[in-house]
Order: structure tokens, then C-alpha cells, then sequence
């Protein structure tokens, strides 16, 4: 019996070469390999051979969303993940670094607590009504966060003075005015092509270093593709999801041109557009008084508030040509606040103030007052 059950067990596999001579003891065959242990290993073999096919042939594919290390894709990633200084540079006037928070300073013989972002706003409010005559000094020791997100303990001004040149002359590019939603999710492959982790990164610090392993790693056979899709967002709000390196790249480089469009003599309308109605603004130190405050509105209306007076205008923008700031004219105000009609010139702009100057000689400063 157990003779004839090896037989037709060959017969039917006969590629596994199992040797007919001397199995006639059904013993023997079990000190062996039974035929259902034969069977199962078989299967297996079988299920993970096919697996591993699909594997190999689904990464073919996709071959092209491969994060290559040292890639112009990953490095520009990089730029947009990078701690970027120019957030508090009324603090250091460093971009290539930030001070962690809380730090204290003293600012015209008064002590004051920097604790959050708004706080820095609202310091470079009280350092424009100063204009020249600011004496700031920090109260040591303070942490530096470089843009690689590395801190340094500075222990004086010298040492501070030391690491602003240092840093100076190596800054790394930023890409500033866009940012990645989070989070973000990677597929880990081995030289097999096989999947070895899934990876979700939640912050811009865990991003950049975990591109930084990419890059430090290129010779260990791992390979990095994004689990698409992920999203983009402008720092006017818009939104944009990419579904492919491809179109990722393409976004990042669009994103670039939108930077330094809005960034040089603010000679993009359409971007000063999306940034004044984002939030309200507030007249900080100009020829109008202080504390007026504006909301831009996508229908043409424009509201302002202050001491007392309300009122509704008209506002509109034109661009000027490639080398033409913007100019916003505003119109159909009454009474005293007539002094904000006319046409009005961007001559500056940032992620916090808008500074324009009207045909007369008259300037308006406008802070961000986005709560």
C-alpha cells in the first residue's frame, strides 16, 4: 500500500525527484517526508513564489516614483522641509536659524517674554513704531535651532555674533511659501523588491530626516517610493494633491516660481489678491493713524474700522507689467476716512505686513491680524 502511494505521488509531481528505491517501508517514507508535509511545503512554496512575482512586477511599474537619493526631487523636498530661520528674523536677523522659544530679551531697558509665534509678531509691531531707536538684548543662555533642526547652546553675544556669520555663509535653499500636509506615508522596499516597512511621518522635522537617511543610505539596496497621494498647500491657502513624483516635482518648481514672484517687489497681483483677503489688516505705524482695521473681501467690498468710524469702500488691483509693483485703488470712502482713497502702490510685502505708498507721498503700513 504505502508503495503504491509513492508512486502515484511521484508520478503526479515529478519534478520534486523523490526516490522510488527503498520507500517501500511506510516507515522509511515518514523519516522521510510525509506526502501531505511534501504537499503543504509544495503550496507554499508555490504561494510565496507568486508573491514574490507580483512584488517584483507591481515595482517595475512604478519604478519611476522611486525617491532616488541625492535626486533634484528629494532635495527640493528638503528645501521645503527645512527649519526655516526667517520666521523670527526680527529676533536674530539670521534666516539660517531660529531661536527656540520662550526666550526672553530686553528691549529699551523693559524685560519681555517671547513665548510664541504671535509674540514675534507682535514684536516686530512694537519695532516699527521705533523705526532706528531699538536697543534689543537677549537674556543668556539661548538655544539656536539651525535649518537641519540641530540646537546649539549660546551662551553670549559673542558666540551668537560667531554663529549668524557662520551660518550666513552656508544657508541652504528654503522654499518657503509652500508646505506638505501631514501625514505622509512611504513604502520601504529591500534589493528584492519586496516591502519591508510602511513609514508615516507626521512633521517637517521628521521629514527632512528621514530624506536625510535616504541620502546617507543610497548604497544599502533600499529603495523609497511615497505612498501617493499627498497634498501641497501655499501658504495663501490654496491646496493642490499630487498623485506621482512627476507631478510632485512639477508642483514643488511651480511653487518656486510663486516665491520669488510674491517675494520680489511684490510684482504678483494675483498672489497680493489671495494674500490681502486672507486676514484682516491693521494700520501699524504710517501717515494714517494706527489701529484701522481692514477686511479685503472677494467681492470688491472693502470695510474699515477704527476710532470710532466705519465705513465701506471699493478696492481693486492692477498688475503693472513684469517690472511694475502692484498698485490696490481704493475709493467711495466718506468723511475722514476719505484719507485712505487713492491709488496705492506695494512697495513691500511679507507673510506679516504690507507696506504701500500712495501718489502723494503718504505711506500705509498694514500688520497681518489674522485672529
Amino acid at each position: 500500500m504505502a508503495s503504491t502511494k509513492i508512486i502515484e505521488f511521484r508520478a503526479e509531481f515529478p519534478f520534486l525527484h523523490i526516490p522510488l528505491q527503498g520507500l517501500s517501508n511506510w516507515k522509511y517514507l515518514k523519516t522521510r517526508c510525509s506526502f501531505k508535509s511534501v504537499l503543504i511545503l509544495f503550496l507554499l512554496a508555490l504561494v510565496v513564489f507568486s508573491c514574490q512575482s507580483e512584488v517584483v512586477e507591481e515595482t517595475l511599474q512604478d519604478q519611476e516614483d522611486v525617491l532616488m537619493p541625492n535626486s533634484e526631487l528629494l532635495n527640493k523636498m528638503r528645501s521645503i522641509v527645512l527649519n526655516d530661520g526667517t520666521r523670527d528674523d526680527v529676533l536674530d536677523n539670521a534666516s539660517c536659524f531660529s531661536i527656540a522659544l520662550p526666550v526672553t530679551i530686553m528691549f529699551n531697558a523693559s524685560t519681555i517674554i517671547i513665548e510664541s509665534s504671535e509674540d514675534v509678531m507682535g514684536l516686530e509691531v512694537l519695532f516699527s513704531e521705533f523705526e532706528d531707536d531699538i536697543d534689543v538684548e537677549f537674556v543668556f543662555p539661548i538655544t539656536i535651532i539651525l535649518n537641519n533642526y540641530e540646537d546649539i547652546v549660546i551662551e553670549n553675544q559673542q558666540q551668537l555674533d560667531v554663529a549668524i556669520d557662520d551660518c550666513l555663509d552656508n544657508q541652504d535653499e528654503i522654499i518657503d511659501c509652500i508646505d506638505f500636509s501631514y501625514p505622509i506615508s512611504f513604502l520601504v522596499y529591500n534589493s528584492n523588491f519586496q516591502v519591508e516597512d510602511n513609514v508615516d511621518v507626521y512633521s517637517d522635522e521628521e521629514l527632512y530626516i528621514f530624506l536625510e537617511n535616504i541620502n546617507e543610505n543610497y548604497d544599502s539596496g533600499v529603495l523609497v517610493v511615497i505612498d501617493f497621494s499627498l497634498s501641497l498647500v501655499y501658504t495663501n491657502g490654496a491646496v493642490v494633491e499630487v498623485v506621482n513624483n512627476e507631478a510632485l516635482e512639477t508642483e514643488i518648481y511651480a511653487a518656486q516660481n510663486f516665491c520669488d514672484d510674491s517675494e520680489t517687489n511684490c510684482l504678483n497681483e494675483e498672489a497680493i489678491v489671495e494674500h490681502l483677503l486672507e486676514c484682516y489688516w491693521m494700520t501699524s505705524s504710517a501717515s494714517v493713524n494706527e489701529g484701522f482695521v481692514f477686511n479685503f473681501q472677494d467681492d470688491q467690498n472693502v470695510l474699515v474700522e477704527g476710532e470710532g468710524l466705519y465705513g465701506v469702500g471699493i478696492w481693486m488691483t492692477y498688475g503693472n507689467g513684469d517690472n511694475e509693483p502692484t498698485t490696490v485703488e481704493i475709493s467711495q470712502f466718506e468723511g475722514n476716512l476719505q484719507i485712505f482713497n487713492g491709488t496705492w502702490t506695494v512697495v513691500e510685502c511679507s507673510d506679516t505686513q504690507m507696506i504701500f505708498t500712495l501718489e502723494n507721498g503718504s505711506e500705509m503700513i498694514l500688520e497681518r491680524e489674522c485672529e
